[in-house]
């Protein structure tokens, strides 16, 4: 047995609008130029007018090829005619090599100042940790030297 969609499908009567052998027209066919064909012709005319002496800029003849990379052709002609784009990349490039040492620098010196201050609290610490003894000023033996007497208040010494 059939699906009943499919049977109502093919019981369906199609018809057609715009019949072509029913419309009073008349159809010309003309000839057009294929695209690729086209553009070969346009490049070989100007491979023509290089060999007859005009001279045009080596971008026009890679502008009218079919290459593939065509863009990318013409970017490294642009970079390679034009020296002072590369001079401002190399001179970019350099700033940017200073700025990156500068920065290196700086953290260099940070970690080393972290170094240095974690040694001192490590020694401190260790201070603080020593068990120190009683200090004892020195002794004097036999009373030590007598002071002397002041010579404004007159006094007298011992006798």
């Amino acid at each position: 047995m059939a699906d009943p969609v499919q049977a109502q499908a093919m019981t369906q009567q199609v018809g057609m609008e715009n019949v072509p052998s029913q419309m009073n027209m008349d159809i010309t066919i003309e000839p057009v130029p294929d695209v690729a064909n086209l553009a070969a012709e346009q490049f070989q005319g100007l491979v023509e007018l290089a060999r007859a002496g005009v001279q045009l800029p080596p971008k026009a003849y890679v502008k009218a090829s079919n290459l593939r990379n065509k863009s990318e052709i013409l970017e490294e002609m642009d970079s390679a005619e034009n020296p002072q784009a590369q001079q401002a990349q190399a001179e970019a490039a350099a700033a940017q090599m200073k700025e990156l040492v500068a920065k290196i620098d700086k953290l260099v010196a940070e970690t080393e100042k972290i170094r240095a201050e974690t040694a001192k609290v490590a020694t401190e610490a260790d201070m603080m940790a020593m068990p120190l003894g009683q200090i004892q000023l020195p002794q004097i033996a036999n009373g030590g030297p007598q002071p002397m007497p002041n010579a404004m208040t007159n006094e007298s010494f011992p006798t």
